[in-house]
């Protein structure tokens, strides 16, 4: 008979003899192990800690080799979870709401997140490796290629033009080309939208030369930038 008590080997303490208090265990008559749940959780944490590097070298040596199987288990237990799934997601990002909108934004400014957004509709067009793309963009300077904008101006300028942005976006050169090394260049959205398909790349620079510029410096003077320029050593071409 199995008593209904049972005294865990570990802590030694009495807990009732069921699977809320035990794991499984098949090689017990009880069919429990014989430390209790807290304290198998406890072992287990002083094992991870003490074997971190082993184990996630292990981890990923099984990733590796079983990439295809992993997949096909996680997209069954997506698709046997599905309702589950979206009702926990939205019910996280409604609680994180803001948080979540602010980790996004910054991470829409990083190389590696502009790089994603250049392929959001049409990945076709992208022609280059995340790595190729953020060794470019860490190296262009940052000004428009077109009006000879800084950066460091886009949020201050760019509302006169009906935009809200923080950066430079990506131009091709070339429309008919795609995103790739050489083909590619830093611009103010003005720029970019007026060049669109319809001016090359030394035709967009001598108009944008000739009233962008004009209208950006003019507008610095407005905002009072000079003292943000000898701040940040931006100079105004």
């Amino acid at each position: 008979m199995i008593s209904k008590v049972k005294i865990c080997t570990k802590c030694k303490e009495s807990k009732p003899n069921t699977s809320e208090y035990f794991n499984k265990g098949s090689s017990n008559k009880d069919g429990l192990t014989p430390f209790c749940k807290i304290c198998n959780s406890k072992r287990a944490k002083e094992y991870y800690i003490n074997n971190r590097s082993k184990l996630l070298e292990q981890k990923k040596d099984y990733c590796a080799k079983n990439k295809d199987i992993i997949k096909l288990k996680n997209r069954a237990q997506h698709h046997k979870n599905k309702k589950r799934n979206n009702l926990y997601s939205r019910v996280y990002h409604h609680k994180h709401k803001d948080v979540l909108n602010k980790k996004n934004a910054e991470y829409r400014l990083t190389p590696i997140g502009i790089y994603n957004e250049l392929g959001h509709h049409r990945k076709d067009v992208r022609k280059c490796t995340g790595e190729e793309f953020v060794k470019w963009h860490n190296n262009e300077p940052k000004v428009c290629k077109y009006c000879d904008l800084p950066e460091e101006y886009v949020t201050h300028i760019i509302s006169a033009f009906s935009r809200n942005d923080k950066r430079l976006s990506v131009d091709r050169l070339d429309p008919k080309g795609g995103y790739e090394l050489g083909n590619m260049a830093l611009c103010c959205f003005t720029c970019n939208l007026v060049k669109s398909d319809y001016f090359t790349a030394q035709e967009m620079q001598e108009i944008a030369q000739k009233y962008i510029k004009p209208k950006w410096q003019e507008k610095i003077k407005k905002l009072g930038l000079t003292e943000l320029e000898e701040r940040d050593n931006v100079k105004v071409r």
